[in-house]
């Protein structure tokens, strides 16, 4: 099974996402399924997990030079 997280703090990553994804023209479409992805996931009271591939893309979309975004910040693991 892969290795699951969940959204440590909904309305800050809400924040961060509403400001807007950073992309490199080749992540383009990978972050724009991403941030879809993590749009359900808030939506959902942070109930859901996703896979670790998943969340680093994401943290990647969020991350900016003045604001880096380490996976920690955002999410946290579930264990089985």
């Amino acid at each position: 099974m892969d290795n699951l997280v969940r959204v440590k703090y909904p309305e800050l990553t809400r924040r961060r996402l509403e400001r807007g994804f950073r992309h490199e023209k080749d992540l383009a479409d990978e972050m724009g399924m991403a941030r879809q992805h993590l749009n359900s996931i808030l939506n959902k009271d942070n109930v859901e997990g996703i896979t670790l591939g998943v969340a680093f893309k994401i943290c990647r979309g969020l991350s900016a030079p003045e604001e880096p975004c380490a996976i920690e910040d955002i999410f946290e693991f579930i264990l089985d």
